[in-house]
């Protein structure tokens, strides 16, 4: 399996404007998350919430901790040609729009235009289907709000027509932050986030959107891999968004019991759940021979890639370890690399205890014969400065680890109290809670891997290493 080079990349995340700023960021090690201050939020935040009653759990949230990108989404709504009214329904398709051809624009590094071979350059997105404001928005001021007015009329005994009708509709759009715009309507179509990044760039080669839940924007790397190998492509821009963080998908994740009340610290005993951000990332991806002979700056190499399955998982946060092994396995068995060549693992880990400790244990069988006395394998998470941006949080590891491998140097997590297995130098793993110098033996490259799972039962697994001298 040849590698695939990393040439551009460029991204949105809490805090995190650019490749520069996130830099900066993983050097600080700082959390930077926040609390929401929407109406929603206000309203229906409940810290006391009884979560053993459905009705209670599926009406408010416990915790507003989130990660928002709001700051740093500013588009260029003149250089792509639409009116900035049109962004206040699902911000994706203009977020992904400004981000990858801000990646493009790294892969060129001053070049002409024309050194982007349009005709063969295709676009994978990962994104999941997750409810955003502009469907929320639509929902409300239709149907939702009609049958609230009947409901109301109904059990006060009035009739509500006319302007009486029209001024409770417009008092409750107020209260709620309602968008109520029908030229948005077209931009609620998740479909067209690719699409509208081939047209406005003028690339002719495949688009397209893949859905893996937290593993999508993965899988939008392992498909792009897919069409440099087929020969159908010669550049992929690829990605993955979480545009807007709102308060039904908190809900839904509350209802779960899947969230913290008190921080996201992956692989600590201090860990009680995840939290949940907003965030897009792209890459610029070619065949690593290809960027070679082009002069391309090269962030990273991916040597392989492999997906699995859980087959029969327990449940939803309960994964199966045996498809997680899998993965890994698959993804050394396809390349030159081995467990032992491997000197940083960006592990999935959200904080979520059960699957925490699952991925732990899934890497102690992988890499059982790298243990010689010392734990010599850093393991981190990017989750635990920015929060877990879902089908965006892949790429965000991705670019993470290709910004360590051009600095040299491997950035720190925040975990209190790391869990037992990466305390006490009995196994290869530590966590890595400082910025330290990443060494490595001169005739290697640094090698880093990167797991990326789902709620769902599948897995993604990847190894990469620095690009050659």
């Amino acid at each position: 399996m040849q590698g695939y080079a990393i040439v551009g990349m460029a991204c949105r995340y809490p805090g995190i404007k650019d490749t520069s700023s996130y830099w900066q960021a993983l050097v600080n090690g700082e959390s930077l998350l926040r609390e929401m201050t929407d109406s929603w939020s206000r309203l229906y935040y409940n810290k006391d919430q009884d979560r053993s009653n459905p009705r209670e759990s599926y009406s408010t949230i416990y915790t507003k901790k989130y990660g928002s990108i709001a700051e740093n989404s500013w588009i260029d709504s003149l250089r792509f040609a639409f009116p900035p009214n049109l962004v206040e329904g699902d911000p994706s398709q203009y977020l992904c729009l400004q981000v990858a051809a801000e990646a493009m624009a790294d892969a060129l590094r001053g070049r002409a235009p024309e050194w982007i071979p349009h005709e063969r350059t295709g676009v994978v997105v990962g994104m999941g289907d997750h409810p955003h404001r502009g469907i929320v928005g639509a929902l409300m001021n239709g149907m939702i709000m009609e049958h609230f007015i009947d409901v109301l009329a109904d059990s006060v005994g009035a009739v509500l027509k006319g302007e009486r009708r029209k001024q409770l509709r417009s008092l409750l759009s107020s209260t709620y932050e309602l968008v109520a715009d029908p030229a948005i309507t077209p931009n609620l179509i998740s479909n067209v986030v690719s699409g509208t990044i081939a047209n406005r760039l003028g690339l002719l080669g495949p688009n397209y959107l893949v859905d893996g839940a937290c593993t999508s924007g993965m899988i939008a790397v392992d498909h792009a891999i897919k069409q440099l190998d087929a020969g159908d492509a010669d550049l992929m821009l690829v990605g993955g968004v979480q545009a807007t963080m709102n308060f039904p998908i908190y809900q839904l994740f509350c209802t779960i019991n899947a969230l913290s009340e008190e921080g996201i610290f992956p692989m600590s005993k201090s860990a009680s759940g995840t939290l949940l951000s907003e965030g897009v990332g792209f890459i610029a991806l070619k065949r690593l021979s290809d960027a070679v002979k082009s002069g391309d700056t090269i962030y990273s190499v991916i040597r392989s890639v492999a997906l699995a399955s859980d087959g029969k998982g327990e449940g939803l946060l309960a994964p199966n370890r045996q498809g997680q092994v899998v993965a890994m396995k698959r993804a050394y068995e396809k390349c030159d690399i081995k467990p032992s060549d491997v000197s940083l693992v960006e592990v999935h880990a959200t904080g979520i205890p059960h699957g925490d400790n699952t991925e732990l244990s899934s890497m102690l069988e992988v890499f059982a014969d790298c243990h010689r006395g010392l734990s010599t394998i850093a393991i981190g998470s990017i989750k635990s400065l920015i929060g877990h941006t879902i089908p965006a949080s892949g790429v965000a590891s991705l670019i993470k680890i290709s910004l360590a491998l051009q600095n040299k140097l491997i950035p720190p997590s925040i975990c209190p109290d790391p869990l037992e297995a990466v305390a006490d130098h009995s196994t290869p793993f530590y966590i890595n809670r400082t910025l330290r110098r990443w060494f490595h033996s001169p005739a290697k490259p640094r090698v880093a891997a990167i797991n990326s799972f789902e709620r769902r039962p599948s897995k993604w697994c990847n190894s990469g290493g620095s690009a050659p001298a």
